[in-house]
C-alpha cells in the first residue's frame, strides 16, 4: 500500500487504528483572542468520537495520542480534540474549529526506531495509522504547520532513512525545500495517496469506496419496494 522505499518503515501485525458543535472558528491562538486551555481528559465525548467517525479514525487510535480538550476564546468556551506538541501547546480540531493554543511547534513521536516518517498534520498522521495494517517500524515528525519544517531538522539528522508524506500542494513542496538545504536526505513517500491531496483525503476516498457494496446490495430490495423505479 505504501509503495517501496516505505515498505522498511512497517512489519506486519495488526494495528486498530480523534471533533463538536459550535460557532464556526479558525484560529491560531492570538494576543488579541487567545485560547486559553482550560481542562484536558481523555478523549470521550460522543460527538467528538463521532467526528473521528465520520473521517474514518478509529477513536481507538486517536486516544492513543489525542486528548479531549476544553478552552475559551474571550469569553467563551468551546473543546475539541488535542494533539499535544512537544512545547506543551495543542493543535484543536472539531468539525467548526481548527486552531492551536500556544506555544505552536511540531509534535515528535519517538519510539526509537532507525526510520522517521515526516507529516504535515495530526489528522494525516492519524489517517496514516488507520490505514496501515501493519505494525509502524518508523518514529512520526508532524510539522503541525509547514512554517515549522525547519524545526525538525535537527531531530531527522538523526534518522538514517526519512520518509515524507506531505501534502501534494504548494505547501508540501515547500516543507519538502526546506528541509532539502539542509542536508536531509529523504524518500518521498506519497506516492500511495496520488491523485489525493493528502492522506486524509485518501481515507475517506477508501471510506467511499467500501460503502459502495453495501449501497449495491440494498438495490434489488428496494426495487421490489417500488424504489427507483
Amino acid at each position: 500500500m505504501f509503495g517501496r522505499g516505505v515498505s522498511g518503515a512497517f512489519e506486519y501485525g495488526d494495528h486498530s487504528f480523534s471533533f463538536h458543535q459550535q460557532t464556526a472558528l479558525k484560529t491560531d491562538s492570538q494576543p488579541e483572542n487567545p485560547v486559553i486551555i482550560t481542562g484536558v481528559k481523555t478523549l470521550s465525548h460522543p460527538t467528538l468520537i463521532t467526528y473521528l467517525e465520520s473521517r474514518g479514525i478509529d477513536p481507538a487510535i486517536a486516544n492513543q495520542y489525542c486528548k479531549e480538550v476544553s478552552f475559551t476564546i474571550g469569553n467563551k468556551a468551546y473543546f475539541a480534540i488535542g494533539f499535544a506538541n512537544r512545547s506543551g501547546g495543542y493543535e484543536l480540531r472539531n468539525n467548526w474549529f481548527k486552531g492551536a493554543s500556544s506555544p505552536k511547534d511540531i509534535t515528535v513521536i519517538d519510539d526509537g526506531h532507525k526510520a522517521a516518517i515526516v507529516l504535515e498534520g495530526f489528522t494525516d498522521f492519524l489517517s496514516l495509522l488507520q490505514l496501515k495494517e501493519r505494525q509502524s517500524q518508523s518514529d512520526f515528525i508532524i510539522l503541525n504547520s509547514v512554517a515549522l519544517a525547519e524545526r525538525a531538522v535537527p531531530i531527522l539528522k538523526n534518522y538514517p532513512e526519512v520518509f515524507l508524506m506531505l501534502n501534494h500542494d504548494k505547501a508540501g513542496i515547500t516543507a519538502a525545500e526546506k528541509l532539502q538545504p539542509a542536508g536531509i536526505g529523504f524518500t518521498d513517500a506519497s506516492g500511495f495517496y496520488k491523485g489525493f491531496n493528502d492522506i486524509k483525503e485518501y481515507l475517506a476516498a477508501q471510506k467511499q469506496a467500501s460503502l459502495q457494496p453495501q449501497i449495491r446490495r440494498k438495490a434489488p430490495n428496494e426495487i421490489s419496494r417500488g424504489i427507483g423505479r
